[in-house]
């Protein structure tokens, strides 16, 4: 595929319109449910609350949207140089920099082969205590030894996954960037605007 031609073409960027935005779509709604589920659990004030929240109506959204930003990663920051010029010409078609919190090395490629991220994780765990999920503080006492499968700390807004962070609002603030300029060019005819 030739980008400096194909990507002028009405195909390429209606395809790659609509396909980014299915992606950041979905990470909108989605936040959606999120913030209502966190304004809940700001509300808590007993151990009786705590301990009967649902901590995955936090966590399964905060995933999604993770993964969501995985899968949009790959747009911009391809693995290989075979999606250069497809990514060079997206980046400038919808601003966006080397500085994108899309950027992570920790999300390009999340989804591939998690199992066996997840093995090469769990193989290196020989004691502690083991912790499927959690919504609170992500701080471990010195003395203990916590593995978390997955955690969303709203204070700090950071997500927790087997052993790697991720600073959640910076990422989903991009993404709701990219689905409003997105959005403009769908509205453009599916065009990407000059």
């Amino acid at each position: 595929m030739d980008h400096d031609t194909d990507n002028k073409s009405p195909a390429f960027q209606a395809f790659y319109i609509e396909s980014m935005l299915f992606t950041t779509f979905t990470t909108v709604k989605t936040f959606e449910v999120f913030s209502g589920e966190i304004k809940k659990y700001s509300q808590i004030k007993t151990k009786e609350e705590f301990l009967e929240f649902n901590f995955d109506a936090i966590l399964d959204p905060v995933h999604s949207i993770i993964l969501n930003a995985c899968s949009l990663s790959g747009y911009f920051f391809p693995e290989d140089d075979e999606g250069k010029d497809r990514a060079d010409f997206l980046k400038s078609a919808l601003d966006i920099t080397e500085k994108s919190p899309l950027n992570d090395p920790n999300l390009k490629g999340l989804n591939d082969n998690f199992h066996k991220k997840l093995d090469y994780y769990l193989a290196n765990m020989t004691e502690g205590e083991v912790v499927p999920r959690h919504v609170g503080p992500l701080s471990k006492p010195d003395d203990q030894i916590i593995h978390l499968f997955r955690g969303y700390d709203p204070e700090h807004g950071i997500f927790e996954m087997v052993g790697i962070n991720y600073k959640f609002q910076p990422i989903v603030e991009e993404i709701v960037r990219i689905h409003n300029k997105v959005l403009e060019c769908q509205k453009n005819n599916y065009k990407f605007l000059s």
